[in-house]
Protein backbone atom coordinates (compact mmCIF):
# COMPACT_ATOMS: atom_id res chain seq x y z
CA UNK A 1 0.00 0.00 0.00
CA UNK A 2 1.50 3.38 -0.75
CA UNK A 3 2.21 5.92 1.96
CA UNK A 4 -0.38 8.32 1.36
CA UNK A 5 -3.04 5.77 1.71
CA UNK A 6 -1.29 4.02 5.22
CA UNK A 7 -0.90 7.97 6.49
CA UNK A 8 -5.21 8.56 5.33
CA UNK A 9 -6.45 5.42 7.33
CA UNK A 10 -4.25 6.65 10.37
CA UNK A 11 -6.07 9.85 10.10
CA UNK A 12 -9.29 8.06 9.94
CA UNK A 13 -9.09 6.35 12.82
CA UNK A 14 -7.27 8.71 14.88
CA UNK A 15 -10.38 10.64 14.27
CA UNK A 16 -13.03 7.80 14.68
CA UNK A 17 -11.32 6.51 17.74
CA UNK A 18 -11.70 10.44 19.07
CA UNK A 19 -15.31 10.60 18.01
CA UNK A 20 -15.79 6.88 19.76
CA UNK A 21 -14.18 8.20 23.25
CA UNK A 22 -16.65 11.49 23.42
CA UNK A 23 -19.46 9.70 21.91
CA UNK A 24 -19.04 5.75 22.82
CA UNK A 25 -22.27 4.38 22.34
CA UNK A 26 -22.67 1.42 24.85
CA UNK A 27 -23.75 -2.01 23.59
CA UNK A 28 -26.01 -4.93 25.37
CA UNK A 29 -24.50 -8.63 25.93
CA UNK A 30 -23.36 -9.77 22.49
CA UNK A 31 -25.15 -12.99 21.33
CA UNK A 32 -24.26 -14.87 18.05
CA UNK A 33 -25.37 -17.54 15.40
CA UNK A 34 -23.21 -19.40 13.56
CA UNK A 35 -22.42 -18.18 10.19
CA UNK A 36 -20.91 -20.17 6.76
CA UNK A 37 -17.33 -19.46 7.20
CA UNK A 38 -16.17 -20.31 3.64
CA UNK A 39 -18.34 -17.07 2.93
CA UNK A 40 -16.81 -13.88 1.73
CA UNK A 41 -19.54 -12.09 2.90
CA UNK A 42 -20.29 -8.41 1.06
CA UNK A 43 -24.34 -7.97 0.92
CA UNK A 44 -26.11 -8.93 4.12
CA UNK A 45 -30.31 -9.03 4.83
CA UNK A 46 -32.06 -10.77 7.30
CA UNK A 47 -35.63 -10.69 7.51
CA UNK A 48 -37.46 -12.71 10.47
CA UNK A 49 -34.61 -15.39 11.21
CA UNK A 50 -34.42 -15.71 7.51
CA UNK A 51 -30.94 -14.64 5.46
CA UNK A 52 -29.89 -13.39 2.12
CA UNK A 53 -26.46 -13.31 1.46
CA UNK A 54 -24.12 -12.25 -1.15
CA UNK A 55 -20.62 -13.37 -1.04
CA UNK A 56 -18.12 -12.28 -3.16
CA UNK A 57 -14.66 -13.25 -5.78
CA UNK A 58 -14.45 -14.22 -9.13
CA UNK A 59 -15.90 -17.54 -9.55
CA UNK A 60 -17.08 -17.99 -6.31
CA UNK A 61 -19.57 -15.65 -6.37
CA UNK A 62 -22.98 -16.51 -4.53
CA UNK A 63 -26.67 -15.39 -3.93
CA UNK A 64 -27.70 -17.27 -0.68
CA UNK A 65 -31.04 -17.87 1.21
CA UNK A 66 -30.54 -19.44 4.61
CA UNK A 67 -32.39 -20.20 7.65
CA UNK A 68 -30.33 -18.48 10.93
CA UNK A 69 -32.14 -20.54 13.34
CA UNK A 70 -30.97 -23.90 11.49
CA UNK A 71 -28.14 -23.32 9.57
CA UNK A 72 -30.08 -24.81 6.86
CA UNK A 73 -29.52 -23.49 2.65
CA UNK A 74 -33.18 -23.19 1.35
CA UNK A 75 -31.58 -21.67 -1.55
CA UNK A 76 -28.44 -20.78 -3.92
CA UNK A 77 -27.56 -19.01 -6.75
CA UNK A 78 -23.97 -19.14 -8.44
CA UNK A 79 -22.91 -15.63 -10.13
CA UNK A 80 -21.69 -16.08 -13.39
CA UNK A 81 -17.52 -16.02 -13.35
CA UNK A 82 -17.53 -13.09 -14.93
CA UNK A 83 -19.03 -10.81 -12.00
CA UNK A 84 -17.47 -10.21 -8.51
CA UNK A 85 -20.52 -10.24 -6.68
CA UNK A 86 -21.00 -7.26 -4.06
CA UNK A 87 -23.77 -5.45 -2.08
CA UNK A 88 -27.22 -6.39 -1.67
CA UNK A 89 -30.84 -4.93 -1.03
CA UNK A 90 -34.55 -5.39 -0.98
CA UNK A 91 -37.26 -3.00 -2.61
CA UNK A 92 -40.79 -3.96 -3.21
CA UNK A 93 -40.25 -7.38 -2.93
CA UNK A 94 -36.98 -7.41 -5.31
CA UNK A 95 -33.33 -8.00 -4.01
CA UNK A 96 -31.15 -5.65 -6.05
CA UNK A 97 -27.26 -7.65 -6.46
CA UNK A 98 -24.58 -5.10 -7.03
CA UNK A 99 -21.16 -6.17 -8.93
CA UNK A 100 -18.02 -5.01 -8.26
CA UNK A 101 -16.35 -3.36 -11.64
CA UNK A 102 -18.43 -4.56 -14.67
CA UNK A 103 -21.25 -1.51 -13.64
CA UNK A 104 -23.87 -4.43 -13.61
CA UNK A 105 -26.90 -4.37 -10.94
CA UNK A 106 -29.20 -7.80 -10.92
CA UNK A 107 -32.48 -7.04 -10.34
CA UNK A 108 -33.80 -10.73 -8.19
CA UNK A 109 -37.03 -12.30 -7.64
CA UNK A 110 -36.52 -12.73 -3.52
CA UNK A 111 -38.37 -15.98 -3.39
CA UNK A 112 -36.56 -17.77 -6.61
CA UNK A 113 -33.37 -15.72 -6.77
CA UNK A 114 -34.11 -15.78 -10.33
CA UNK A 115 -32.54 -12.62 -12.51
CA UNK A 116 -35.86 -10.13 -13.57
CA UNK A 117 -33.47 -7.47 -15.24
CA UNK A 118 -30.30 -6.17 -15.63
CA UNK A 119 -29.68 -2.80 -14.54
CA UNK A 120 -25.90 -0.43 -15.77
CA UNK A 121 -24.57 1.90 -13.75
CA UNK A 122 -21.05 4.11 -13.54
CA UNK A 123 -17.99 3.07 -11.40
CA UNK A 124 -17.66 0.44 -8.98
CA UNK A 125 -20.50 -1.07 -6.88
CA UNK A 126 -19.54 -1.90 -2.98
CA UNK A 127 -22.48 -1.54 -0.58
CA UNK A 128 -26.23 -1.22 -1.21
CA UNK A 129 -29.14 0.14 0.98
CA UNK A 130 -32.83 1.78 0.58
CA UNK A 131 -34.47 4.02 2.38
CA UNK A 132 -37.63 2.31 0.87
CA UNK A 133 -38.06 4.36 -1.88
CA UNK A 134 -34.47 4.93 -3.59
CA UNK A 135 -31.41 2.70 -3.74
CA UNK A 136 -28.33 3.66 -1.60
CA UNK A 137 -25.46 2.58 -2.99
CA UNK A 138 -21.35 3.23 -2.07
CA UNK A 139 -18.59 3.01 -4.01
CA UNK A 140 -15.35 3.08 -2.02
CA UNK A 141 -15.27 6.69 -1.81
CA UNK A 142 -16.66 9.18 0.43
CA UNK A 143 -19.68 9.01 -1.38
CA UNK A 144 -23.00 7.94 -1.19
CA UNK A 145 -25.81 7.93 -4.13
CA UNK A 146 -29.55 7.68 -3.98
CA UNK A 147 -30.55 6.04 -6.98
CA UNK A 148 -34.16 5.46 -8.94
CA UNK A 149 -34.44 1.70 -8.34
CA UNK A 150 -36.22 1.92 -12.25
CA UNK A 151 -34.16 3.54 -14.11
CA UNK A 152 -30.62 3.74 -11.85
CA UNK A 153 -30.05 7.04 -12.39
CA UNK A 154 -28.38 9.27 -9.27
CA UNK A 155 -30.55 11.60 -8.04
CA UNK A 156 -28.39 12.67 -5.20
CA UNK A 157 -25.31 12.48 -3.71
CA UNK A 158 -23.97 13.10 0.04
CA UNK A 159 -20.43 13.11 1.00
CA UNK A 160 -19.95 11.49 4.14
CA UNK A 161 -17.36 13.53 6.84
CA UNK A 162 -16.33 14.08 10.40
CA UNK A 163 -15.22 17.57 10.93
CA UNK A 164 -13.57 18.17 7.74
CA UNK A 165 -12.37 14.98 7.11
CA UNK A 166 -13.80 12.85 4.27
CA UNK A 167 -14.16 9.12 5.46
CA UNK A 168 -13.73 6.82 2.17
CA UNK A 169 -14.01 2.91 2.08
CA UNK A 170 -17.60 3.15 3.25
CA UNK A 171 -18.63 -0.62 2.19
CA UNK A 172 -21.68 -2.47 3.29
CA UNK A 173 -24.34 -0.50 4.25
CA UNK A 174 -27.88 -0.64 6.07
CA UNK A 175 -30.63 1.62 6.45
CA UNK A 176 -31.62 1.33 10.18
CA UNK A 177 -34.14 3.68 11.75
CA UNK A 178 -33.37 6.77 9.82
CA UNK A 179 -30.17 6.65 9.62
CA UNK A 180 -27.24 4.71 7.40
CA UNK A 181 -24.90 2.36 8.81
CA UNK A 182 -21.89 1.87 6.93
CA UNK A 183 -18.84 -0.33 7.32
CA UNK A 184 -15.28 0.79 6.78
CA UNK A 185 -13.54 -0.92 4.87
CA UNK A 186 -10.38 -2.72 6.32
CA UNK A 187 -11.19 -1.58 10.06
CA UNK A 188 -13.29 -2.36 13.08
CA UNK A 189 -15.38 0.56 12.64
CA UNK A 190 -18.94 0.92 11.64
CA UNK A 191 -20.32 4.49 11.31
CA UNK A 192 -23.83 6.13 11.38
CA UNK A 193 -24.39 8.40 8.75
CA UNK A 194 -26.86 11.07 8.41
CA UNK A 195 -28.63 10.69 4.90
CA UNK A 196 -29.26 14.47 4.39
CA UNK A 197 -25.90 16.59 5.67
CA UNK A 198 -23.37 12.80 5.48
CA UNK A 199 -22.68 13.76 8.90
CA UNK A 200 -21.30 10.73 10.92
CA UNK A 201 -23.94 10.98 13.75
CA UNK A 202 -22.19 7.93 15.69
CA UNK A 203 -20.02 5.33 15.51
CA UNK A 204 -19.04 1.59 16.95
CA UNK A 205 -15.47 0.23 17.53
CA UNK A 206 -15.76 -3.51 17.28
CA UNK A 207 -12.56 -5.35 17.52
CA UNK A 208 -13.10 -8.08 19.51
CA UNK A 209 -16.54 -9.77 18.13
CA UNK A 210 -14.00 -12.59 17.48
CA UNK A 211 -11.41 -13.98 19.54
CA UNK A 212 -7.72 -14.67 18.00
CA UNK A 213 -6.67 -13.46 14.52
CA UNK A 214 -9.73 -12.79 12.16
CA UNK A 215 -10.17 -14.72 9.24
CA UNK A 216 -11.31 -11.43 7.08
CA UNK A 217 -12.62 -7.87 7.62
CA UNK A 218 -15.62 -6.98 9.69
CA UNK A 219 -18.20 -6.80 6.64
CA UNK A 220 -21.96 -7.24 6.71
CA UNK A 221 -24.46 -5.55 8.46
CA UNK A 222 -28.46 -6.25 8.66
CA UNK A 223 -31.35 -5.42 10.40
CA UNK A 224 -34.18 -7.86 10.69
CA UNK A 225 -37.25 -5.09 11.29
CA UNK A 226 -39.60 -7.76 12.52
CA UNK A 227 -37.09 -9.26 15.42
CA UNK A 228 -35.88 -5.44 15.96
CA UNK A 229 -32.61 -6.88 15.55
CA UNK A 230 -29.32 -5.48 14.35
CA UNK A 231 -26.73 -8.40 12.85
CA UNK A 232 -23.32 -8.02 11.89
CA UNK A 233 -20.30 -10.45 10.75
CA UNK A 234 -17.26 -10.41 8.32
CA UNK A 235 -15.75 -12.07 5.43
CA UNK A 236 -15.16 -16.19 6.26
CA UNK A 237 -16.10 -15.46 9.58
CA UNK A 238 -17.90 -18.61 11.71
CA UNK A 239 -20.44 -16.45 13.66
CA UNK A 240 -23.15 -13.63 13.30
CA UNK A 241 -23.25 -11.14 15.82
CA UNK A 242 -26.10 -9.41 17.58
CA UNK A 243 -25.75 -5.56 18.38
Amino acid sequence: MLFHDKFYRLTILFLLWFSFIINAQSLPEIKSKPHFSRVFTQGLIIRDNIVWESSGLYGKSLLTQWDLNTGKILKQKKIEKRYFAEGLTELNGNLFLLTWKAGVAFEINQDTLETIKKHHYTGEGWGLTTNGKQLIMSNGSESLQFINPQTFKVEKTIHVHVDDAAIRNLNELEWINGMIWANIYQTDYIVVIDPETGIVVRNYYLPHLLKGRKPGVLNGIAYDKIQKKIWVTGKNWPLLFEL
